[in-house]
């Protein structure tokens, strides 16, 4: 998911909790999937989606996307 040692890469966390409101950013180069094999890619996304919508039904917002060969991804949750 992003280290490599054939080439330097960057993994970023930051996580905040301010009140009851709790953030978590990320980013990470895009590695190539060098065996051709897409099967799984998102399941890990598509699994935590689904924890959240049982632990806080309508009470977080996750928005992904990729832009210049890297991964964003942000995670809000209202904890109140």
């Amino acid at each position: 998911h992003g280290v490599t040692a054939e080439r330097p890469c960057t993994i970023a966390i930051n996580m905040e909790l301010t009140g009851n409101r709790f953030c978590l950013a990320t980013m990470n180069h895009i590695m190539e999937n060098k065996n051709g094999n897409d099967k799984t890619v998102g399941i890990g996304i598509e699994n935590t989606l689904k924890r959240l919508d049982i632990l806080y039904p309508n009470k977080y917002v996750f928005h992904k996307e990729t832009r210049d060969s890297k991964y964003y991804s942000t995670l809000e949750i209202d904890l109140g």
